[in-house]
């Protein structure tokens, strides 16, 4: 039985497979086959880069003056180097099949992309409506649609994203079963 997760909830408390295994993102990640996968897939995906064309008479050119152009390719926020943005966008992808994203306007223009953890981050579509409820330390904030990218990974739905450790969920959890019954073996 595939569970439907939309809010989140399973990442926080975990779904028991049947090894016994009680996995979350993070236990997963505590297998070393998951954690190289992981680390492999987000580093090379954040050492490629982003570069923002427009459309010219003659073809298309760099638009190095367009403003996404220099969040995407050179600063996404003052914290963080692109490399680090891409690496942590393609975690969530991997590690909990979304990855959302803020984006802070001035003046109307996008001046920062913020990373969003998946687990704080849920899409309302009661009443006709589409809005983001962002869980932050100040309490839940509503963002409308254009506030928000949200990146999603194999989704069946097109909302709702699966990660592949949702995926390979009994696996990753019949190795880390083994690798628990080898430790405490040959700690015996």
């Amino acid at each position: 039985m595939t569970l439907r997760d939309p809010d989140g909830w399973l990442d926080l408390v975990g779904t028991r497979t049947r090894a016994g295994v009680v996995l979350t993102p993070d236990t997963a990640l505590g297998h070393p086959a998951v954690l190289g996968a992981v680390r492999l897939l987000a580093e090379l995906t954040a050492s490629l880069p982003i570069i923002v064309y427009e459309r010219t008479k003659e073809g298309r050119r760099r638009a190095e003056e367009h403003p996404v152009y220099r969040l995407l390719h050179d600063e996404p926020n003052p914290i963080q180097t692109p490399f680090v943005f891409k690496e942590t966008l393609v975690l969530h992808l991997l590690t909990h099949g979304r990855a959302p994203v803020q984006i802070v306007r001035e003046n109307g223009r996008p001046a920062a992309l913020w990373p969003l953890h998946p687990t704080r981050v849920s899409l309302d579509t009661t009443g006709g409506t589409f809005l983001y409820k962002v869980a932050t330390p100040e309490g839940l904030r509503t963002f409308p649609l254009a506030d928000i990218i949200d990146v999603v990974m194999l989704a069946d739905d097109g909302l709702n994203g699966r990660s592949p450790i949702q995926l390979a969920r009994e696996a990753i959890g019949a190795a880390i079963a083994a690798e628990e019954f080898a430790a405490d073996h040959f700690a015996n």
